[in-house]
């Protein structure tokens, strides 16, 4: 009887966390990026109707922040349930086409409204050196929604110990749904600027024409990296720069937001 009641209590949870999976947002809601930088600062001039033009979201070159060569921390506002969110550099004085970029963290399948905060860049293992420029881009998706969002953030790199970070810069982790995928299931692009000190870093990678992807995303909160391929295609088809190459990964993998449900259920058991 024990046992049944709690298959009982379990199913119950289960359709009460259904019932109150969030409706699918629209970019249009959001009068600043629903993924936003907070450090380093991000491009000004936000715009939702531009938000899936790239690399940047239509936000024009802004003002550079101090960033430091090694050790640096990126943080991220969620103001909603997203999906797919990736996290890129390129080396680039202003990069203005995709292909320039390469990602350097693993794919955040699902995370919630709230704060995420992880390593940038070792810049000086991909060969950079005080005085260069860079810029960070975060792109995304937001719950049942397929089309891919692109905010950016502009640095310049200093030396580390001539750095010293912002007074009220915390780097914390406070999203209630936070799955982030392995180094093999993460997307990895690696642009025309790529180190080859890099190269294998982040696991099985495979060489996918952007111009001949084809494949649509799942729907789901967590999608795949053909959706990735195809939402790629489609922005370099726009530019006029689909003939790029470019290196994705070939899986993007994860459990999602539903499993996430499940795990949480199984604590019940």
């Amino acid at each position: 009887m024990f046992s049944s009641a709690l298959v009982a209590l379990s199913v119950i949870s289960l359709a009460q966390a259904t019932a109150v999976l969030p409706r699918a947002a629209s970019i249009t809601e959001f009068s600043t990026s629903p993924v936003e930088f907070v450090y380093p600062p991000p491009r000004s001039g936000y715009l939702a109707s531009n938000a899936s033009a790239y690399p940047c979201g239509g936000s024009p070159l802004g003002e550079r922040t101090s960033y430091p060569l090694t050790g640096g921390k990126v943080s991220l506002d969620v103001d909603t349930l997203a999906a797919n969110v990736n996290l890129l550099y390129s080396n680039n004085s202003n990069p203005s086409t995709f292909h320039e970029f390469s990602t350097f963290a693993n794919t955040l399948l699902d995370v919630s409204d709230g704060g995420w905060c992880g390593n940038g860049p070792n810049f000086e293992e991909l060969g950079l050196s005080a005085g260069s420029d860079a810029t960070l881009l975060v792109i995304y998706q937001l719950y049942g929604n397929k089309t891919y969002f692109y905010h950016c953030a502009d640095i310049s790199l200093v030396a580390v110990n001539s750095y010293t970070a912002p007074s009220d810069l915390t780097c914390s982790n406070s999203s209630a749904v936070l799955e982030t995928a392995s180094g093999e299931d993460s997307m990895v692009l690696k642009g025309s600027n790529y180190s080859a000190a890099q190269q294998g870093a982040d696991g099985q990678t495979v060489s996918i024409d952007l111009a001949a992807a084809t494949a649509g995303s799942s729907g789901s909160a967590s999608g795949s990296a053909s959706a990735s391929a195809t939402s790629a295609a489609s922005s370099a088809a726009a530019s006029g720069s689909a003939n790029s190459a470019a290196t994705l990964s070939a899986k993007v993998g994860g459990m999602g937001l539903g499993a996430a449900l499940l795990g949480g259920l199984c604590l019940l058991l």
